[in-house]
């Protein structure tokens, strides 16, 4: 998983063994060491119909995605899904490989213009 963080802007980049993660578990983060303790951004499923950012510590971001526009996303050509609550806006993509290491194996998706 990658993340890119801005005032108005997370954006989370997952790869197809992310993907296997959180579909297998429920769940997937990332924890980023920092000086006296860790951030962590997770990732899981909500039975809701709509997404849910719960208040569970300072240190710990979680973000719950419906499943459904989670398996519909991984499932096409979909690149990403979001979320917008006031002037912030949370995104995740499919991780692909760049363009100079197209033809390495990956643990990325295939982008979509790509025939294989």
């Amino acid at each position: 998983m990658k993340v890119r963080l801005s005032e108005s802007l997370i954006r989370i980049r997952v790869n197809l063994d992310d993907v296997s993660q959180w579909q297998q578990s429920g769940q997937v983060d990332l924890s980023i060491p920092w000086i006296h303790h860790h951030c962590k951004i997770e990732l899981s499923f909500t039975e809701a119909e709509h997404w849910q950012i719960p208040d569970v510590g300072t240190h710990i971001w979680c973000i719950q995605v419906p499943k459904p526009v989670f398996l519909q996303w991984v499932n096409t050509q979909q690149e990403s899904i979001e979320y917008r609550n006031g002037t912030l806006r949370i995104s995740i993509e499919k991780d692909y490989p760049c363009e100079h290491r197209l033809g390495e194996e990956t643990r990325n998706f295939t982008r979509p213009h790509e025939t294989h």
